[in-house]
């Protein structure tokens, strides 16, 4: 009798000691995958606020020189057709950094951030209603300084 008693024993700590590590095995890899997920939704999100940097970035200097050649073209001739041109594709230009504004205010919960990029907009519309080329200049490196202060 001892040495069935003693072969129970055996089976059931192996069975044991098997049922075991496959539950420890099955929690590391568990674990494993639950953190390689996070750090590939993780790298996803840094992706998009990069894309949608960059693309504000891109938004607000095409509204800057938008706005210089729509102040320049006023300044040759406000009523011609050169400055009808440029203020219909400043008009359009307009639209692109608000958009994308508004994905940064989306990507990040940085309100310092969203306010810098609502302040970089504003100092670039700013630039069309300068009455002197000293001030349009003024007002463009203000634009400018503005934008940089995102990156």
């Amino acid at each position: 009798m001892t040495w069935d008693m003693s072969s129970t024993v055996s089976a059931t700590v192996a069975v044991a000691g098997t049922l075991l590590g496959s539950a420890a095995t099955y929690l590391f890899q568990r674990n494993a995958s639950d953190r390689q997920m996070r750090v590939a939704r993780d790298e996803r999100y840094w992706s998009q606020r990069l894309a949608a940097y960059a693309e504000f970035a891109a938004a607000v200097t095409d509204l800057r020189r938008a706005a210089y050649d729509r102040w320049h073209r006023y300044q040759e001739e406000p009523s011609g057709n050169a400055f009808t041109a440029a203020r219909d594709e400043y008009y359009k230009l307009y639209a692109e950094p608000r958009n994308s504004q508004l994905k940064l205010r989306l990507l990040t919960g940085d309100q310092n951030l969203t306010e810098l990029a609502h302040q970089a907009v504003e100092q670039a519309t700013e630039i069309k209603d300068a009455e002197s080329e000293p001030e349009r200049a003024k007002r463009g490196d203000h634009a400018k300084a503005g934008a940089l202060h995102l990156s």
